[in-house]
């Protein structure tokens, strides 16, 4: 028998709406769509993977949309030239090390979850985001197979930048589809 670690379900799915709006105004986030990851910047965690698929979707994406990135690492700087490499600096916001008491506020920011590590035993930031409501598009991997249920609460990809573009632009232009697997 398999007993996975488990969250506090309540502490991310309820967050007062007040804070989160304080927190987009802090953050100069306006109507646009808002993409979520919380990761440690480092190589194992596929980060360049999640820049690159950005900068496609910004090229394909008719609308406006911002990634709030949560975290920090040893790879913050070489990310930061990444991203101004890519010309992602307006579209992407590295918020850095965020105290526990308040990341539920910045999983509500979102409208999707993005995850890009191959090397996780279970990503119980998976779990958080889906408490918070958050359908996530993850790359397809052993610890993410029994946590996000594909199609339903989110998708599963190929490492494809293509492939994950496909499906996040289809959760952003599905309100229903993005609302049931929010729900779900």
């Amino acid at each position: 028998f398999v007993l996975p670690t488990g969250i506090e379900f309540e502490r991310f799915h309820r967050v007062d709406a007040g804070e989160v709006a304080a927190l987009k105004g802090e953050l100069g986030i306006g109507e646009e769509r808002v993409l979520v990851t919380v990761s440690r910047l480092s190589l194992e965690k596929n980060l360049d993977f999640l820049l690159e698929a950005v900068a496609l979707l910004k090229r394909e994406l008719h609308e406006p949309f911002r990634f709030v990135i949560i975290g920090d690492g040893p790879e913050r700087r070489r990310i930061e030239a990444r991203i101004g490499d890519l010309g992602l600096a307006e579209v992407i916001i590295l918020a850095g090390a965020v105290k526990p008491e308040v990341i539920p506020r910045y999983y509500h920011l979102g409208d999707l979850f993005l995850f890009a590590s191959k090397t996780e035993t279970q990503g119980m930031v998976l779990l958080a985001a889906m408490a918070a409501g958050l359908p996530c598009i993850a790359v397809r991997s052993s610890g993410i197979d029994d946590v996000i249920r594909d199609g339903v609460t989110g998708f599963k990809t190929a490492e494809d930048r293509r492939a994950w573009c496909r499906r996040v632009r289809e959760l952003l232009e599905c309100e229903p589809l993005r609302r049931e697997m929010s729900e779900a």
